[in-house]
């Protein structure tokens, strides 16, 4: 694609803008295009009013790998739907028969209004195409935050996009909606909502197609939104939709797959099966799927929920109960988890072979010292490593499990088996969107910093209105600087307490500590309420840096006398960029902690801060510095003489 085109061109009556993924006609409508379908109609624009062999545009747009002629016969359809043209009567897009497509009107860049300087521009396009097409194959972010009010990062799609050593094979995209609950009494919404995440889950162990995660896909359950408008907000080619009914020990599953270019029918089903059916039913249901799709399956990835799942109909409604809870954690916080872990414990005594009920159990026993005090935390995260063995012990694919392996291991400073757990986790099937979190979080601590936003931006990628995740996210921008994208992906979402937190700190780099200082106080976040009289504290000492031995002191005076707890009060060290966020009880010396610190040391405002010698002295003690000279040191630092670190 011509380097101008990249920011979208004219043709005929339309507007093109690859970018985003749109066309838009005279009238100002916009319409969506899959990925596929823009770059197709990329290399018609490229060389009209020459027309092209299908061979050509195939390699073009799908590479080396070997792909059925009917993708591209998809693709022009899906081009003509949104051009509203025809193929016996063409304006637009014409069939050479037994040889291509030609696009019938000449392209011209939007940014060049003359149309005589066309053929300057022209000469460029193949070196400018190729460059183009490499950089979405590296899966690079491209884009502008804030133009996208639907989405917080401008969706790329790429034949093979690798990040941190995964590839991950993203076409054709599909999101699987909460199917609707239409049991007689209306109280089976857990059950139906658990029949489409294992749906899902199926569905996202085909590594040939790329399945947006629930929390994005499901966010639209009880909304009357058309699917055109789903697919929109999604970037998605296909939905799946249905319903279910459950009767006793019967069971009525209806799914449709839908083709988001047109709302038509690919594929719909009805079943009517005994409830000890359900596993196998599932698996129907996916294969089912991937036919209408046309994937082609390796024995490997062909969905297969048999290994895991269970027949037992008490210990699945327990599961699935318990899931749905999970699934809603920051609605529903502590309360909410100690009901799931309740109903996991039941589902595993109904079936103590029930490897998902125990993955469940170790993820929500790991959860739930974060939502409340922590008097019973270590409790909790022995019984969570247990439970995550057992499930590994049953399965050992279970990504949950092993991810939840490595947020043990990374809390207890070993981060050489954190490493060895999330690699594991992330080269599974179908990690969910906490594996790739906690594995982006994971490389935050250790100081590699643009690896852990690769990972962020990917899984934002497959769960756009994940609000957890983009609080991350927003966090990464703003450890770089980049305050202003960061703010724009905050302000993307309905702002929960962790994005309302990331915004505030968004503002602090960019130096408006009014706004800051407005947004912390009183905020109320899972651990504790951040005071107006400590607040105040801390920002006159940022506006007075003579008052900030003042200001450590006063805090940890709190502590002691416990009007603050030890986390609010670390978040508030932590604002002041203090050194005394080393000297906090050990009760802190954990994953947690290693984190925060590690935000100081490699933000943008953390020179002086990673040049200290109790900063140097720490990452000695608690194993980082061995980590780096296995794994490789982060950008910002390196060895120096004795324990001493070298940073700019």
């Amino acid at each position: 694609m011509p380097i101008e085109l990249s920011q979208g061109f004219r043709f005929g009556g339309f507007t093109a803008e690859p970018l985003k993924g749109s066309i838009a006609g005279d009238d100002g409508q916009s319409r969506h295009l899959a990925p596929k379908a823009m770059d197709v109609l990329v290399r018609l624009a490229e060389a009209a009013p020459k027309p092209v062999t299908r061979d050509d545009l195939i390699t073009a747009v799908w590479g080396e790998r070997y792909v059925c002629d009917e993708v591209l016969t998809h693709a022009i359809k899906e081009l003509r739907h949104a051009l509203d043209d025809s193929p016996t009567k063409p304006q637009y897009i014409q069939t050479i028969p037994k040889r291509g497509y030609r696009l019938l009107k000449k392209a011209r860049p939007t940014d060049d209004p003359v149309p005589a300087r066309e053929g300057r521009k022209w000469r460029y396009l193949a070196f400018a195409a190729s460059l183009v097409v490499a950089v979405l194959a590296l899966g690079w972010f491209v884009g502008d935050f804030g133009q996208d009010t639907e989405s917080t990062v401008a969706p790329t799609e790429a034949d093979e996009v690798t990040v941190s050593g995964i590839t991950v094979t993203p076409s054709p995209r599909i999101a699987v909606l909460a199917f609707a609950d239409l049991s007689p009494d209306g109280d089976q919404e857990y059950f139906s909502d658990g029949i489409s995440l294992d749906i899902l889950n199926l569905l996202a162990q085909i590594k040939s197609l790329k399945v947006i995660a629930p929390q994005s896909s499901f966010s639209f359950k009880g909304q009357n939104v058309d699917i055109a408008t789903i697919a929109a907000k999604l970037d998605v080619s296909y939905v799946v939709a249905g319903s279910v009914r459950r009767g006793g020990d019967h069971v009525r599953i209806t799914a449709q797959l839908i083709d988001a270019t047109d709302s038509s029918h690919l594929w719909s089903e009805a079943y009517d099966r005994p409830f000890r059916d359900i596993v196998a039913l599932q698996d129907d249901i996916a294969l089912n799927i991937a036919s209408a799709l046309e994937v082609a399956l390796v024995d490997r990835e062909r969905p297969d929920s048999t290994r895991s799942l269970t027949g037992n109909a008490d210990a699945y409604a327990m599961y699935l109960q318990g899931s749905s809870l999970l699934h809603q954690r920051m609605r529903e916080g502590a309360a909410g988890l100690g009901a799931a872990i309740s109903l996991f414990e039941n589902a595993i005594r109904h079936d103590p072979d029930f490897a998902p009920a125990w993955a469940g159990l170790g993820k929500a026993l790991w959860l739930r010292p974060y939502y409340r005090d922590n008097e019973n935390r270590d409790a909790d995260h022995r019984r969570a490593e247990d439970a995550a063995r057992q499930a590994l012990e049953l399965d050992p694919y279970v990504a949950e499990a092993l991810s939840i392996l490595g947020n043990l291991a990374w809390k207890r400073g070993d981060f050489e088996a954190a490493d060895s757990y999330y690699e594991q986790a992330m080269q599974q099937p179908a990690p969910d969107s906490d594996v790739w979190l906690w594995t982006g979080i994971f490389q935050d601590t250790v100081g590699y910093t643009d690896k852990a936003l690769e990972i962020y931006e990917q899984a934002n990628r497959l769960d756009p209105f994940n609000d957890n995740l983009i609080g991350f996210l927003t966090r990464s921008y703003w450890m770089k600087g980049e305050a202003e994208k960061a703010l724009r992906i905050a302000n993307t979402r309905p702002i929960p307490p962790w994005t309302e937190y990331g915004q505030a700190m968004g503002r602090l780099v960019m130096g408006d500590h009014q706004g800051a200082r407005a947004l912390l106080t009183g905020m109320q976040l899972p651990y504790g309420v951040f005071l107006p009289k400590y607040v105040d504290l801390v920002f006159d000492a940022l506006a007075e840096p003579e008052r900030m031995v003042e200001a450590e002191q006063g805090i940890l005076e709190a502590v002691d006398s416990g009007a603050l707890n030890q986390r609010t009060a670390f978040e508030l060290l932590w604002i002041l960029s203090s050194p005394a966020t080393l000297k906090m009880s050990p009760d802190l010396v954990t994953g947690y902690r290693v984190l925060r610190v590690s935000e100081i040391a490699w933000s943008v405002r953390g020179k002086a801060f990673r040049n200290d010698e109790r900063f140097h002295h720490w990452v000695h003690e608690i194993g980082l510095v061995d980590y780096w000279n296995r794994h490789g040191w982060p950008d910002q630092c390196k060895a120096g003489q004795g324990r001493a670190l070298v940073c700019d």
